[in-house]
């Protein structure tokens, strides 16, 4: 949603808020009204004839005023400006509702509360089907994130299927879309909107909110890579060489294939290789304090310090503060260790 999109929904529970205002100061003027002219009368039967008056539904006068002039010049007075102050209510809401606005601005302030409460979370910019499936990898290994489109069909669609999903529509080269998108509090940031020109402009903008994020970014011409990784892109990913890689392998090496694409995308949605980033409070101790064998459904596979790899470390092996593990688990253990050693 953009800033528009924001203003515009901020201006509809304003004037909801105002109608609705007015509308309760009819309805309890009306009844204390009521009850000054004739005490004899509860507020409740007060405001009994106040409905009826300015609904105009006519069921005659449940407060006595056939001797009581300034009760029939108070019912008038009421009239006029209770009447109008119905209509403007009704066809402000009426408006909203034809227009479809209500609902959808309901969902946005539920999903703008959602999204502050958010932190070291991804956001998705474009939600074709490179960012489908960026999605769907998120939600199976139970990341937070966001999803932001330009084309708002597309988004509520995604939201419609699922209603974990928290999407927003504007463009992700505003600065103040990708503030509201929480980009000061990400962890990364995947950018593929389909179009290289775009993507620059959003790395660009993405790096200067927040330079410590990770930022990974599609690009359909191989030419552009460098520039992408000049506009602060971490890693650059050409679908059109990865496929035909990919192609390559399948002909040539396709049990590997498959075993890679088991851990990878977890294709029975269980294991996946997962990365560990190993807090300093563990430099200087062994491998084996961490008593990795205490998750069951994970398996040390390698260890990355210092731009190297060390593969079947040994218990004995000395953490760094650079200690990166690579392990085989689920999504559930992944959470676990985590919080146990990050």
């Amino acid at each position: 949603m953009s800033k528009h999109k924001s203003s515009e929904n901020e201006t509809i529970f304003k004037r909801l808020r105002f109608t609705g205002l007015l509308f309760l100061i009819v309805l309890v003027g009306g009844a204390i009204g009521y009850h000054l002219v004739e005490p004899e009368y509860t507020l409740f039967e007060g405001l009994y004839m106040t409905v009826i008056t300015i609904a105009t539904i006519g069921y005659g006068e449940i407060v006595d005023m056939s001797n009581n002039v300034s009760a029939r010049i108070y019912t008038m007075v009421l009239s006029f400006a209770g009447i109008g102050v119905l209509t403007y209510f009704v066809s402000n809401l009426a408006s909203i509702i034809i227009e479809g606005n209500l609902n959808e601005s309901f969902k946005m302030k539920k999903m703008e509360k959602r999204i502050k409460k958010l932190n070291d979370h991804y956001i998705v910019c474009g939600c074709g089907n490179v960012g489908v499936n960026i999605v769907n990898e998120l939600i199976k290994t139970k990341r937070s994130f966001i999803l932001a489109g330009i084309e708002k069909d597309q988004i509520n669609n995604l939201i419609e299927i699922n209603d974990d999903f928290m999407g927003l529509i504007g463009d992700p080269t505003d600065d103040e879309f990708l503030i509201q998108l929480g980009i000061t509090k990400a962890k990364g940031i995947f950018v593929n909107t389909g179009d290289d020109n775009i993507n620059l402009v959003v790395c660009v903008s993405a790096k200067h909110l927040n330079p410590n994020i990770t930022l990974v970014s599609e690009c359909l011409e191989i030419n552009n890579i460098e520039k992408l990784k000049i506009a602060g892109a971490d890693k650059v990913i050409s679908p059109t060489f990865i496929g035909g890689l990919r192609m390559a392998s399948e002909m040539i090496r396709p049990t590997v294939t498959g075993f890679l694409d088991e851990m990878m995308r977890g294709t029975n949605d269980e294991l996946r290789v997962e990365e560990i980033n190993i807090s300093s409070k563990y430099a200087g101790k062994t491998l084996a304090d961490l008593n990795i064998e205490t998750f069951k459904k994970t398996v040390l596979l390698s260890i990355r310090e210092d731009g190297k790899w060390i593969y079947h470390p040994e218990q004995g092996h000395i953490l760094k503060e650079t200690t990166t593990l690579i392990i085989m688990t689920t999504p559930k253990d992944r959470i676990s260790l985590e919080e146990h050693y990050s």
